[in-house]
């Protein structure tokens, strides 16, 4: 997930709106409390977010592939909130492309090691870079799948209390999945002649996968369990009367 320092400045202020449920955030609210955050960051006179800027930051806030997979839904037509109150990003684990991105600031601060007027430099770039690596290492090393929710939320087929999901991929966003899979227990199990592919996967049915099914858009379509299919697709229908 490439970005700059402005739109994460963004990010972090919709994701402290969110998360402080004492009061309801309209589109506006949120304008206003980003052009506020970057007012003060920028320290400049005045500073206008757009609604579409907003409204972009909210579906990659969404995402499962390319942000946080924050669950952020429309009440009543105009409030914005998560879904899950003990949200927020700042509690998601790092992606890769976040570790590309500190890897890039760690060689920046590189530059500035040995100059005297800058020798905190020296112990930045050491910490950014035991940091990274200890997280690459836990990425690189994922713990087992157990039975605790806590450890994992995609508990594999032979831990028990599964089901298999299958779901069709439009062909153009096929190779992303196939690149990327969904879960370790994915399999491609055909592929049609209009190009649909197949895929299935063995996971525990919970609030996550029902989010992460539904980062997803346009680009999926679930089969089964029709009970699945059928909230799902329930889910969508009542998001798509907001807009």
């Amino acid at each position: 997930m490439q970005i700059n320092r402005t739109a994460l400045i963004r990010y972090k202020t919709i994701d402290h709106c969110l998360c402080n449920r004492a009061r309801n955030w309209t589109l506006l609210d949120l304008m206003e409390a980003c052009g506020k955050a970057l007012q003060a960051d920028d320290d400049r006179e005045e500073t206008i977010v757009s609604r579409r800027a907003i409204q972009m930051d909210l579906d990659l806030m969404r995402s499962a592939t390319k942000g946080y997979n924050a669950p952020i839904i429309v009440v009543d037509k105009k409030f914005y909130t998560y879904e899950d109150a003990n949200f927020s990003i700042t509690k998601t684990p790092l992606t890769t492309h976040d570790l590309d991105q500190i890897g890039q600031i760690a060689q920046l601060l590189e530059h500035f090691k040995g100059y005297e007027y800058f020798k905190e430099a020296d112990e930045w770039v050491e910490q950014l870079k035991n940091k990274s690596l200890g997280i690459e290492n836990a990425i690189a090393s994922p713990k087992p799948a157990t039975n605790t929710p806590s450890d994992t939320t995609f508990v594999l087929s032979n831990t028990g209390n599964t089901s298999t999901v299958e779901f069709y991929a439009l062909g153009d966003y096929a190779p992303e999945l196939i690149a990327n899979p969904l879960h370790p227990s994915q399999k491609l199990l055909n592929v049609r002649i209009d190009k649909l592919h197949h895929f299935s996967i063995e996971v525990v049915i919970d609030l996550q996968l029902e989010r992460l099914l539904l980062s997803y858009g346009e680009f999926i379509e679930i089969l089964a369990p029709k009970p699945l299919r059928l909230k799902l697709g329930t889910r969508i229908w009542k998001a798509g009367r907001h807009y």
